[in-house]
């Protein structure tokens, strides 16, 4: 877990998926055979258990978590969802969405954001629960405790890491 890694992921895919993944969308590049090339950048040393990407169909749609930075200007940082077809209604739309005011609550008990120049995001994945990929939690769900609990991972379990597995319930406490 002291291994740490700025990347940047290729993934092609048939034309018709989304490819999401850590950090910030670089391109979109098409490609022979109906495909696209996704090319997405971290710039901040990432543990690499939370490296991850996704593509399937999804829904996308951005809002924006705005803030004042230290010097009194003030800036804002996308907040990226994507959903699965099936379940993008307004009340799952909403309820992700309360992630943009836990940034504000977070950020003032814990400190800015820590990946602040790149984004948050949501996506949506096959699995129960959620896992707190660096930038962009995967979830399962859209409870409000489980949106609250991945991205309060981003300050702990993200840009604080464990050294070694034996220390990861001080991530989850």
């Amino acid at each position: 877990n002291s291994d740490k890694a700025t990347l940047r992921f290729a993934i092609t895919a048939p034309s018709d998926l989304r490819s999401v993944a850590n950090g910030l969308l670089e391109s979109v590049t098409p490609v022979a055979g109906g495909k696209s090339k996704y090319t997405w950048v971290t710039n901040y040393p990432m543990a690499t258990y939370l490296a991850a990407f996704c593509t399937t169909r999804y829904n996308t749609w951005t809002s924006f978590f705005n803030y004042t930075r230290d010097d009194g200007t003030p800036a804002s940082m996308p907040v990226e969802f994507n959903i699965y077809p099936a379940s993008d209604t307004a009340n799952n739309r909403a309820a992700w969405e309360k992630s943009i005011p836990m940034l504000a609550v977070f950020g003032d008990l814990y400190g800015e954001y820590p990946f602040i120049n790149e984004k948050y995001g949501i996506y949506q994945f096959p699995f129960g629960g959620g896992m707190e990929h660096q930038t962009n939690s995967g979830q399962g769900g859209f409870g409000e405790s489980l949106t609250a609990h991945e991205l309060a991972h981003q300050w702990w379990g993200d840009a604080i890491t464990c050294r070694t597995w034996s220390d990861i319930w001080l991530n989850e406490g």
